[in-house]
């Protein structure tokens, strides 16, 4: 899921994910990014914080021990 907000003055965008194999293993990472205009475009803040959430969500799924290997 993911929100938009564009104004004259910032733009912000957020993302939220969950993951986990069941109950005792649920992990949940939200990431919102706000970037003032003056600085980058909206495109720009939404790129970064996809990066984040995907950064997040892979240290979410190590902790939870998710990861593959």
């Amino acid at each position: 899921m993911s929100q938009e907000d564009d104004t004259d003055s910032y733009t912000r965008v957020r993302f939220n994910a969950q993951v986990g194999d069941g109950p005792d293993q649920r992990g949940d990472v939200t990431v919102e990014v706000q970037r003032s205009t003056d600085f980058c475009t909206s495109k720009v803040t939404s790129v970064r914080a996809r990066d984040e959430l995907d950064d997040n969500l892979e240290h979410l799924r190590s902790a939870l021990g998710l990861v593959d290997e």
